[in-house]
């Protein structure tokens, strides 16, 4: 017998395993029927235990359901589990008001207060995932809790665990913005996450870049996956073992669970056909390097207006459907400031709209000093909750490491020293 919409939804979801999208689907319990009970009680029992979606197998042991993986995305079946359910809602009470609409005693007036109840009911329903009530906290809090206190990941990491920790990873939604003066490294930072969410996290990434060709970025990515000298790489100059490493290393990239796409503008130079592109790809998280050079549709707009307008559309577009890191540029009046006048998020270039959309944003502004060769400080400028901070990587360009940097015994001795 064919399973139902609800047992589909449920066993998709249980195949995918991904407890972010879980739990970013909002209340859902009031949308399956008496025969989905069961399946939907254990799965949420579960989460809320153990801070991860149950396997297929397990759910039948716990339940009467007999589930199987169905063809389709979970999302599929959950919008068709809303439109059941707002089909025999509105059916329902079209019913009921139609009754109120006759007889000696007909009430009209209570016919439309029914059927605007049952309208506000199927928005809610229809926007769940953006209305919460705190009587159904319990699920939420305890499964992002345990995923974490399991050391699950919720949500994307970007690498560097004082960010991470701080941050508890990206979501959607999540817009990331990484600020810099032209060659202060935003797009190896850039990199960097997204190859550690790719090969680290097992996620779809895509990577588009508005500032050079795509073939530069995937010959950059590859020297960062090899962990070979990019400019070696660059210049055909590699050396035996590095040849030999990258060759390796590039055909193990075959094994890869999930794709890392790379687009350039010629693919795309619009917000609107970026969207059209993320919904073909369907990716965990995006980057959009060198985002201050996007095309808006209104070419009227002044440079400035439109690097408004474009970052306001990667909030209000881009990341609802997935994460979202991009990078901007400080102004170069942020060049001239002196030691005691710190670069601030006011110095972006072009926009007071960037760091009002940015979830987080991650200032990189360093002179070049003996001291910054090997290393590079970021600075947290504004973090989800107002945090700021700050920390240090790795600038290694012949192991080809932007990890977060860790003072050795050997440095904190130079330093006693002298």
């Amino acid at each position: 017998m064919k399973a139902s919409i609800g047992l589909r939804f449920l066993a998709a979801t249980c195949c995918e395993g991904d407890l972010e999208n879980y739990l970013a689907a909002g209340k859902t319990e009031h949308l399956f029927n008496a025969g989905e009970m069961q399946a939907f009680e254990y799965i949420a029992s579960h989460v809320i235990k153990y801070g991860a979606l149950p396997k297929l197998e397990t759910v039948g042991l716990h339940s009467d359901a007999d589930l199987e993986k169905p063809p389709e995305p979970a999302l599929y079946y959950l919008e068709h589990l809303k439109q059941r359910y707002m089909d025999l809602g509105l059916r329902n009470s079209v019913v009921d008001a139609t009754k109120l609409l006759k007889g000696d005693d007909k009430d009209p007036r209570a016919a439309v207060l029914l059927m605007f109840d049952a309208c506000v009911d199927m928005l809610r329903t229809e926007k769940s995932a953006h209305l919460f009530d705190f009587r159904d906290a319990l699920t939420p809090v305890m499964a992002e809790h345990n995923a974490k206190l399991m050391g699950l990941n919720v949500g994307i990491d970007l690498g560097w665990e004082y960010l991470d920790r701080m941050i508890g990873g990206i979501r959607k939604g999540d817009l990331v913005s990484y600020v810099g003066r032209p060659q202060k490294g935003k797009t190896w930072f850039m990199l960097y996450s997204a190859l550690h969410a790719w090969e680290k996290q097992s996620k779809t990434v895509m990577f588009c870049t508005f500032e050079m060709e795509g073939r530069l970025i995937r010959e950059r990515l590859a020297a960062m996956y090899g962990h070979v000298p990019a400019m070696n790489l660059k210049l055909g100059e590699l050396t035996t073992l590095d040849r030999k490493k990258m060759i390796s290393k590039l055909t193990t990239a075959k094994q890869a669970n999930n794709p890392l796409w790379i687009l350039d503008a010629g693919m795309a130079t619009t917000i609107p056909e970026l969207l059209a592109i993320s919904r073909s790809l369907k990716p965990d998280v995006i980057y959009l390097d060198g985002a201050y050079l996007i095309q808006h549709e209104n070419t009227r707009l002044d440079r400035f207006r439109k690097i408004d307008a474009i970052a306001d559309q990667i909030k209000t577009i881009l990341c609802p459907l997935a994460p979202t890191l991009a990078s901007w540029q400080y102004n170069k009046a942020a060049a001239k400031k002196k030691k005691d006048d710190p670069v601030t998020a006011d110095d972006v270039y072009g926009s007071d709209v960037i760091f009002m959309v940015s979830s987080i944003l991650l200032g990189i502004f360093q002179a070049d000093t003996p001291e910054t060769i090997h290393r590079k400080l970021i600075q947290i400028q504004k973090g989800r909750g107002g945090e700021k901070g700050e920390f240090e990587t790795c600038w290694d360009f012949r192991h080809m490491d932007f990890s977060q940097y860790v003072e050795k015994d050997e440095d904190k001795e130079l330093d006693h020293t002298g």
